[in-house]
């Protein structure tokens, strides 16, 4: 474009032509030669320092601040600061402008640090500056403030003029660029400032910013505007295209390109805080302005790309594309969106509404109708997606308020259907979320994609891991939520008791409160929720373990407190009833896992089993079932298991454990190993007390190797300190009800004696040992060690400090061998009244009947004490037993007074022979409470028979000594009278001492067949009195039966019983006189009543056999 014109005129003088011309033309040609010349030096001088620097020339600014000027619309003043001539190897010669400033009408403001654009010397010189292709950086730009409205408009009018002004502007602008000739444009670091009406578009900064942009027309009727910027560490691009019709209408197309929602919220994509949405979105405007200006079209078009979205922590939908058509209404204020659609995996919404955007001052609109939709359900979850088939809706936002009103929500599904309202304030005392849900019975997946994921989103993540299949509803839901439980701000902290009400029943559910447990299928109950704090309760619900059985599930409770809590946990009350080894199989999965440990198989179990189990269990993060430590309480009836547990048989137990899978206890009944038990265990690890007792009688003795035989019999109740399968246990055996027999000691305790047995017991190879023994009772004590063999027999027994009464101390060692026992009896006190009285009553004979192994037994005791306060020292020697049978015996020692005492028994061939020699026969019969009247004496007792029969006779003497204090005596010798007698023969027994009577010889003759003794001739001797006696003593029956005289003043009166002939008629006999007083004993043996008859007293000799007792 020419930026100057000049003409220049000349006039020669015709008078002098030829001299003229001749000097004319040589002064021309001068002019010419030298201006080529000085254009020749200036160009190669300019060319030279164009090329070395940049050249400021004031004329260069004058120009190009002129051509700038004439390019600019009317009212629109420039100034250029400097303008300076480069030379650009790539573009050639350029002209450069710093500093430019446009001013604009209304205040506006265009600011260019920099301007450049290539030019020809020829036009710069030639007073012609065509500006085609310019480049502009460090623009900023300040529009004129934008006029406030003169009266209030709606929002959609607002957008429409908006949209009208945006359209008229790129119009008006690209008709200027084409005006002005230019053919491209390029801006760099462009800044957008906008101010009045404009400013409060809240356009996000960085779309006021860009790096670089340009312009250029397409055709003749289109023009495009590209521009790149970044926001939020992302490049973004968007075009501005203007095409202009033949009827003089113009249609501008916006796109905008990678531009994500943080870019006009920047709080949506900051990591740990919500909501958090991330996507790129592009977006899409076309207005169309027709011939008059008025506006004629407006649509618009919003599509977000791949993303994600969060509105809970932790929890995270991805959404592949979301898509938004608008379409503005050009009369009323209405926008219609035709098409909204939303797709995240599957699952996908698909709706339209219209939105009615009135003034400002009143709330917006919208209503809406869905059209298509596929529930959302996690990813890992396994339920189906669920569609809806119909739905709409009807909402308002009143933006001075900050308040959004969910009217009315309602969604239908092939089975069910949902209602939702409510409001969500921004300010106010009320600020927060309320919402109120009405659900029919439907399948769970459509009450689960109803559910607001901001809402306690850890129970969310539970039940999409442990709910599936089944209905939900009919049911109520209420929720309350104040702001500051929303979003970033509530994460973590308890929800207020309001925020959650309502109640929700569910039938045919599939539920597992630990994904390790059995599912419950058929589960039906309700969820209550109240306090902040949901609890899923299972009024129905079975575990199919398939052909091992069926556990009924009703009862569970599933309660989860403290509702928003970072570290939420819920508390699972669990109730399992069924077959036994169905819940033992069930155990195998979860957290008790008892069964699987104890190596225990599911099939091999029967009976009935009742579980109660609560545990703790970690809602907010993945967990194993080692983590969770339930307390469970489980009831065994009829359980009983083919295959041993911990190598033990278990049949029909009724028991109950309880505790934890660590530590717990089993108490109750079974039976075990067949033998029944009573069970008080402590199963801890690492306890030392099991509390298993178990009730043994002789039979279940010998089942577990634990025979003592016939030395203990009856029923004793065994209690268990350690668990069957330890090395050693520690058994405790209550013995009252049993008898302890040692025949070899003489001595017993017989049931109802209370006795307890303590000991370690240890078994290896086969081998039995009884370590740390003792044994208690009233009055008798035992200490020692037992090794039982695999025969179930005492292989070694070693018993220190017993005591079987008060005062005893001695040890028993006792050894198997052979078939029989080597016993060793040695201590320093021994009290043998026991064996002394079973010895007479019988009981020693019939229990050692019992013991048929052999046995011989060395004893070396120092004193042994016998009843009647004796005592016999250094009793020592040995004693062999067979069959039952004392074989061989060698027994020495003394009494108190060194008298001596033996006792023999031995075997000659087929005849056994039993001796018994004593010097103090008195003190013997005293020690063995046979008579305690006697003192002194030589007592001789022989006694031969058969060898293993019950048949044998023997003699008991004793000579030279004496009775004291015997009533019988005293009565047999006093005074005697009778009706109308008077006393007969008193002179004779004047000088009688009757407390100390002297005897020369006892004789007692006797034989023993089976249980009874038959006394013969028995005789008493001595000068002041005699006797004889026979008859029976029944040691079965316990009684006897003893007739005989009694002979006051024997030396004297026997005399007439030495006379021959007549000796047998006046004294009755050898053994008798000629005054004598028969008797009878007769009665138990225990107390035998004694009878005298006086009137025997005169009848002499002979004639005294009629008076004699029958």
């Amino acid at each position: 474009m020419p930026l100057m014109r000049s003409k220049a005129t000349g006039k020669t003088n015709n008078n002098d032509a030829r001299g003229g011309r001749a000097l004319g033309f040589r002064w021309f040609r001068l002019v010419v030669f030298g201006s080529v010349l000085s254009l020749i030096l200036f160009a190669g001088v300019m060319a030279y320092q164009l090329s070395q620097s940049t050249l400021h020339l004031s004329l260069v600014r004058d120009r190009i601040e002129a051509a700038l000027q004439a390019r600019l619309p009317p009212g629109h003043t420039i100034s250029v600061e400097t303008a300076s001539l480069a030379y650009r190897r790539e573009r050639g010669l350029v002209i450069e402008a710093e500093n430019v400033e446009i001013v604009m009408p209304g205040e506006g403001l265009i600011f260019a640090s920099h301007i450049s654009t290539a030019a020809e010397v020829a036009a710069l010189f030639g007073g012609s500056l065509e500006l085609r292709k310019i480049t502009v950086s460090g623009l900023r730009i300040v529009p004129p403030a934008a006029p406030v409205p003169s009266r209030s408009f709606s929002r959609a009018e607002i957008i429409r003029r908006n949209a009208r002004r945006f359209a008229s502007a790129v119009a008006a602008a690209d008709d200027a660029l084409r005006g002005a000739g230019f053919e491209e444009v390029l801006l760099f670091r462009t800044k957008i400032e906008p101010r009045g009406a404009l400013e409060n578009l809240a356009v996000p900064e960085a779309l006021l910013s860009f790096s670089q942009a340009r312009w250029s027309p397409l055709s003749d009727n289109r023009s495009k505007l590209s521009v790149r910027g970044s926001a939020a560490g992302q490049v973004w691009t968007a075009s501005i295209e203007r095409a202009r019709l033949e009827d003089g209408t113009d249609t501008v197309r916006l796109a905008l390109s990678d531009l994500s929602p943080d870019v006009f919220w920047p709080a949506l994509n900051q990591p740990g805080r919500l909501p958090r949405y991330v996507a790129p979105g592009y977006a899409f405007a076309s207005v169309r302005i027709d011939p008059q200006g008025d506006l004629a079209q407006l649509r618009a078009r919003l599509t977000m790309g791949a993303g994600f979205l969060s509105l809970a922590p932790n929890r995270i939908t991805l959404i592949d594309e979301a898509d938004i058509t608008f379409q503005f209404d050009l009369e009323d204020d209405v926008v219609r969106l035709p098409r909204v659609a939303v797709f995240a995996g599957q699952a996908r919404l698909i709706f339209s509404a219209k939105i009615t955007l009135p003034d400002p001052s009143e709330p917006i609109r919208l209503v809406g109708r869905i059209a298509d939709a596929v529930l959302p359900v996690a990813p890992w979850s396994k339920k189906k997606r669920y569609r809806l088939t119909e739905g709409m809706f009807k909402a308002s936002i009143d933006v001075r308020a900050g308040k959004i009103s969910l009217d009315q929500l309602t969604v239908k599904g092939p089975a069910g259907s949902a209602s939702l309202a409510g409001t969500a304030e921004l300010t106010g005392p009320s600020a927060g979320i309320a919402l109120a849900l009405s659900l029919d019975e439907a399948p769970i997946e459509f009450s689960r994609g109803l559910w607001p994921a901001f809402v306690t989103p850890k129970v969310l993540n539970w039940i999409d891991a442990n709910l599936s299949g089944g209905f939900v509803g009919p049911g109520t839901l209420r929720i309350a939520l104040p702001l500051d439980h929303l979003g970033e701000r509530g994460r973590g902290r308890v929800l207020p008791p309001y925020a959650l009400e309502g109640s929700i029943a569910f039938r045919d559910v599939r539920f597992t409160p630990i994904e390790s447990l059995p599912m419950i299928g058929g589960a039906a109950g309700i969820i209550d929720l109240a306090d902040a704090t949901a609890k899923i309760k299972l009024n129905v619900g079975k575990a199919d373990l398939g052909e091992i059985g069926t556990l009924d599930a009703s009862g569970t409770v599933f309660t989860i407190p403290e509702l928003g809590k970072s570290d939420i946990s819920g508390n699972l009350e669990l109730r399992l009833a069924g077959p036994a080894a169905a819940l033992a199989l069930a155990s195998n999965a979860g957290p008790l896992n008892i069964a699987r440990e104890r190596g225990i198989q599911a099939v091999d179990l029967t009976g009935n089993a009742d579980l109660q189990l609560t545990a703790k269990i970690p809602l907010n993060r993945p967990f194993s079932s080692d983590e969770v430590l339930p307390w469970f309480r489980l009831a065994l009836n009829g359980f009983s298991s083919n295959s041993p547990i911990n190598g033990r048989t278990v049949e029909v137990a009724n028991i109950v454990l309880e505790g934890t899978p660590d530590a717990y206890t089993v108490k109750g009944k079974a039976t075990l190993d067949g033998i029944p038990a009573e069970l008080d265990i402590d199963a801890s690890k690492g306890a030392a007390s099991t509390g298993v007792t178990l009730t043994l009688d002789d039979a279940a003795r010998r089942e577990i190797g634990f025979d003592l035989g016939d030395m203990l019999t009856g029923p004793v109740t065994v209690a268990l300190s350690a668990p069957p399968e330890a090395k050693s246990q520690r058994l405790t055996v209550d013995l009252e009800k049993a008898r302890i027999s040692l025949p070899f000691l003489g001595w017993e305790k017989g049931p109802g004696v209370p006795a307890t047995a303590k000991f370690v017991i240890t078994q290896a190879d086969g081998i039995t040992r009884i370590s740390d023994f003792s044994l208690a009772g009233k009055g008798f004590r035992a200490v020692g060690t037992v090794t039982i063999g695999e025969s179930g027999l005492i292989r070694e027994l070693d018993l220190k400090h017993v005591a079987l009464r008060p005062g005893d101390d001695f040890s028993i060692h006792v050894t198997r061998v052979g078939k029989g026992y080597r016993v060793s009896a040695t201590g320093a006190a021994f009290d043998a009244r026991g064996l002394i009285t079973a010895a007479k009553r019988g009981d020693a004979s019939e229990t050692s009947d019992t013991i048929t192994d052999a046995m011989t037994v060395k004893i070396a005791i120092d004193q042994i004490r016998g009843y009647n306060d004796t005592i016999l020292i250094g009793v020592a020697g040995d004693i062999t037993m067979s069959e039952g049978k004392l074989r061989n015996v060698a027994l020495a020692g003394g009494t108190v007074q060194r008298r001596s005492v033996k006792w023999t028994i031995k075997e000659e061939g087929a005849i056994s022979r039993l001796a018994l020699e004593t010097a103090d026969g008195g003190e013997i019969l005293r020690f063995l409470d046979v008579y305690n009247k006697i003192r002194g004496g030589r007592l001789s007792l022989n006694l031969a028979g058969k060898t293993g029969s019950n048949d044998d006779s023997g003699v008991l003497t004793i000579k030279k000594f004496k009775i004291r204090n015997e009533k019988a005596l005293t009565d047999a010798v006093g005074p005697v009278t009778t009706r109308n007698t008077e006393r007969a023969r008193e002179n004779m027994l004047l000088a009688m001492d009757t407390e100390n009577i002297g005897f020369t010889t006892l004789k007692i003759p006797f034989r023993r067949k089976d249980d009874v003794l038959t006394i013969g001739e028995a005789f008493l001797r001595g000068p002041v009195i005699g006797a004889t006696g026979r008859g029976t003593v029944d040691l079965d029956r316990r009684t006897i039966a003893i007739r005989g005289t009694f002979v006051p003043a024997f030396g004297i009166n026997n005399l007439a019983s030495a006379i021959p002939l007549f000796g047998r008629i006046l004294g009755g006999g050898r053994n008798e006189g000629l005054v004598g007083i028969t008797y009878k004993i007769v009665g138990p043996l225990e107390q035998p009543t004694m009878t005298l008859n006086p009137l025997s007293a005169i009848a002499p000799g002979i004639f005294r056999k009629i008076f004699e007792y029958r």
